[in-house]
């Protein structure tokens, strides 16, 4: 903000909002009403305080972000707002908003502590319920909000090791795959150490 002239103009006006892509949706969808996200979108920003599922005070003072500039953090499943009328003809509601690997946790129905769901498209992504609590980070394992459920008074907490490129690279020619860069050649440097998981039975 500090380097684009604009934004620094528009950001004294109260003009500059900052988000992921639901909260850019959302506000389009709800012409300007809404400037909301979820807790598990909010904590891939890496400026979420887990314990607190708040904007971390310190995070944003070291980046110079001003809050004001962060969507409002909501529940996952609820409502957030209505569409704008003109859109579809009539107000909708819009009551869930999910990070997409957060969004196939749930979906893939890992809802207890040690369930683990995979899914592979662009990359392969591997999520693991962590329960109630927060994983602290250690080995390159990431910890995230899976998914906030007001009417279960529940927020549930996962880990992630990261991403794997091997789908990508298990589909591409030969030709392709020798003009990859070189750590998606080889595989086995996006592995991670996984904490074991108790067993569901």
């Amino acid at each position: 903000m500090a380097h684009v002239p604009e934004v620094a103009f528009l950001l004294k006006r109260g003009r500059v909002r900052a988000g992921t892509i639901d909260s850019f949706l959302i506000w389009r969808l709800t012409a300007g009403k809404h400037h909301v996200t979820d807790h598990s979108n909010a904590s891939r920003t890496m400026l979420l305080d887990l314990p607190t599922l708040d904007w971390d005070t310190e995070l944003l003072d070291i980046f110079g972000l001003p809050r004001d500039v962060l969507p409002r953090l909501v529940p996952s499943c609820g409502v957030v707002g209505e569409t704008d009328s003109g859109l579809l003809g009539a107000p909708v509601s819009i009551a869930g908003v999910a990070g997409d690997q957060q969004g196939a946790l749930f979906g893939q129905g890992a809802f207890c502590p040690g369930d683990c769901k995979n899914t592979y498209g662009t990359g392969c992504f591997l999520l693991m319920n962590a329960g109630t609590r927060p994983v602290p980070a250690t080995h390159g394992i990431l910890s995230t909000v899976a998914w906030t459920v007001v009417p279960w008074a529940e927020t549930k907490f996962a880990t992630n090791p990261g991403t794997s490129a091997s789908p990508a690279l298990e589909s591409a020619s030969p030709c392709d795959r020798e003009a990859m860069p070189l750590p998606l050649r080889m595989p086995w440097r996006a592995r991670f150490l996984w904490p074991a998981a108790p067993c569901n039975g």
